[in-house]
């Protein structure tokens, strides 16, 4: 199994899929349509998860030998699809959603033969099957709707479940089996969707694709190689998506104190009361990516030496976090927070694009930075000997995928952040694969063109963004899956950003000049 091909063919068909699932969602009428619970203005296609559905079903299934299990599995999640899309075009109730995802749950739990496997000594008469039923009809009705739950800013779902499904690889790279296959597919069809998903998103999930999401996190956590471990089997699953079930709780006992449907619909989540207090929808996400991150990081460093304090850590960090949202809340921050945002917003953006437009020297600088940087990283990454190793499949979707990137679609802020992060992976892999000598070379080049990015590169500012998050979090799962040394794996990481940041200051850049409303609102 090469998870390199997994990983890059399921990212691929997902970002060539998403555009034709939205233009069938807008020839159906299947618009999200805004109202006083949703923050986006404007008439939003759903369906967007059909196509991580879509790049997540194919890639395991021509790269991957499935047995019986995982055609159950797959049987489960027609299922979930089944009433997601249903939910998405006509609308489900809270009771027809619970139903059908208990009934996917049955077939997960008496023919997967998958349920919480823990042994409490001092509750001996807890101790049966019937109970471990119970609990995971519950964990899985739980995520699921979890993640369906949280899906309220461009990106957020998306993104914190992309970290679930990562630290979920990192924890199944030891048995190599099918969860670590499907754990990579999951992350190409992830970053493929959220081409168009991060603010301003194009199109959304929707429930089809938030479900699937939330399923899927949910079973393999169980079905994963920790599953046998008493306090593994329970903390493991929960660390990994512990700020959607954090703000589920939060939304169940609010709505239990006043009385009131718990599944009833609010705009009182932890994103809306981030938002309250003016914070872009950019910075919301930078937060919540943040916070995921290192409550991921503190998940696999209990994977790996397992210290209850750990956990203790994790739910302190949340606190925290929630007691700084009341704080800010209660000195009535949120008024200055929006003058800021929107006065250096006006004020940097009007500046920075008079001073772009009228540097045409740096127009040819940056032109000739993307060509170069490009055109030596995929030169080294040929050179390098590595690529038959890694196999000829994985060269060509590879370079499919820098394509589709570079190309395809590439007309708003998100897509062109996007665009300079396939630079980031084209540099990692030349980087990674390269020998001493030619690292050197990727080395001089990068202190060279950062040289003569220098000044243009202080010019954009806020040029940092959730897609950085996304990447620094890869960067780190790459690390402790390829077993190099901190240092070895530190020089090939400083190389390779030693490439991308002035890479990235130029390709802003240059499409500044070409369409300045584009970038207006990051620089």
């Amino acid at each position: 199994m090469n998870s390199l091909n997994i990983l890059l063919f399921s990212f691929l068909i997902s970002a060539l899929t998403v555009p034709l699932f939205t233009d069938m969602a807008v020839r159906l009428g299947i618009i999200d349509i805004p109202d006083e619970r949703k923050i986006h203005s404007g008439h939003t296609p759903r369906l967007g998860g059909l196509g991580i559905i879509t790049g997540v079903f194919l890639s395991v299934l021509i790269f991957c030998e499935i047995d019986s299990q995982y055609l159950y599995l797959a049987l489960a999640n027609l299922i979930i699809i089944g009433i997601g899309v249903y939910d998405d075009s006509r609308g489900a109730s809270a009771l027809q959603k619970l139903f059908f995802q208990a009934l996917a749950a049955t077939v997960v739990i008496f023919v997967m033969g998958v349920r919480f496997e823990f042994y409490l000594p001092w509750l001996t008469w807890l101790n049966n099957d019937i109970l471990m039923i119970l609990v995971t009809y519950f964990w899985i009705a739980l995520v699921t709707n979890a993640v369906n739950l949280i899906d309220g800013v461009d990106g957020l779902a998306g993104g914190i479940s992309f970290m679930a499904f990562g630290s979920l690889m990192v924890a199944s790279y030891a048995e190599n089996g099918m969860n670590f296959a499907v754990s990579l597919a999951f992350l190409g069809g992830i970053l493929g969707f959220l081409r168009y998903n991060l603010p301003k998103a194009s199109v959304f999930m929707g429930d089809t694709g938030s479900l699937f999401l939330g399923f899927n996190i949910a079973v393999l956590s169980l079905s994963s190689s920790f599953k046998t471990n008493t306090v593994m089997s329970v903390v493991m699953p929960t660390l990994f998506i512990l700020i959607p079930l954090f703000d589920t709780f939060l939304a169940i006992v609010r709505r239990l104190l006043r009385l009131q449907n718990p599944m009833r619909a609010d705009r009182e989540h932890l994103h809306h009361k981030l938002l309250d207090l003016n914070l872009s929808m950019g910075q919301t996400l930078m937060v919540f990516y943040s916070l995921s991150i290192v409550l991921s990081g503190l998940a696999l460093i209990f994977f790996r030496d397992q210290k209850l304090y750990m956990v203790l850590l994790a739910v302190v960090i949340l606190y925290v976090f929630l007691l700084m949202i009341k704080f800010l809340n209660f000195a009535n921050l949120g008024r200055l927070i929006g003058d800021i945002n929107s006065r250096i917003m006006q004020e940097r953006s009007r500046e920075c694009l008079a001073r772009i437009k009228a540097d045409k020297i740096g127009f040819s600088v940056s032109a000739g930075v993307i060509i170069l940087c490009t055109v030596l990283s995929a030169f080294v990454f040929l050179r390098s000997g590595s690529y038959p190793q890694v196999g000829l499949a994985t060269v060509l979707l590879f370079f499919m995928t820098t394509f589709v990137l570079f190309v395809y679609r590439v007309s708003s802020v998100s897509e062109l952040f996007y665009s300079s992060l396939a630079a980031y992976w084209l540099f990692f892999a030349a980087a990674y694969y390269a020998g001493r000598g030619w690292l050197a070379v990727l080395a001089v080049c990068g202190l060279g063109v950062s040289i003569a990015m220098f000044s243009r590169f202080f010019r954009l500012s806020r040029v940092f963004v959730p897609f950085d998050l996304l990447n620094f979090f890869m960067v780190i799962s790459i690390w402790v899956l390829s077993g190099k040394a901190i240092y070895d794996y530190t020089i090939i990481v400083a190389v390779s950003l030693l490439l991308y940041i002035p890479f990235k200051s130029a390709f802003v850049y240059v499409i500044s000049h070409r369409d300045p409303e584009n970038v207006k609102e990051i620089i």
